[in-house]
């Protein structure tokens, strides 16, 4: 027991790499890391101007999408990408709906108001 007390502390290399010990380099390729997914940045600040909250969203959910893949989130990353283009293309898609509705309400009141005048 008093041996151990004195022996000198293991070499942390020798266990880090005790399992190469012997093996011949890898070789082939090298390893090819996958390029992050889109981000739709510049697709969500062009839907600002068709309906701004979708767009606000769909900036938001596209500027998340770099900081994940970096933390190496990646499901994540492409679920927020994912999720960018999709709210950007109910933006693109409620501009026609939002001003259907503004002008048939615009027509309403004016055939309220010219009613009761005549």
């Amino acid at each position: 027991m008093q041996d151990d007390m004195w022996a000198p502390p293991p070499d942390p290399t020798r266990d880090r790499y005790s399992a190469y010990a012997g093996m011949a380099p890898p070789t082939g390729p090298p390893l090819q890391v996958a390029p992050p997914p889109p981000s739709y940045l510049v697709f969500g600040i062009l839907t600002v101007f068709c309906f701004l909250p979708f767009g606000i969203v769909s900036i938001v959910k596209g500027c998340s999408v770099a900081g994940l893949w970096a933390q190496g989130r990646y499901d994540e990353a492409h679920r927020a990408s994912r999720a960018a283009r999709h709210w950007a293309i109910a933006a693109v898609v409620a501009l026609p709906v939002v001003a259907t509705l503004v002008v048939a309400y615009v027509f309403i009141v004016l055939a309220t108001v010219l009613s009761e005048r005549f």
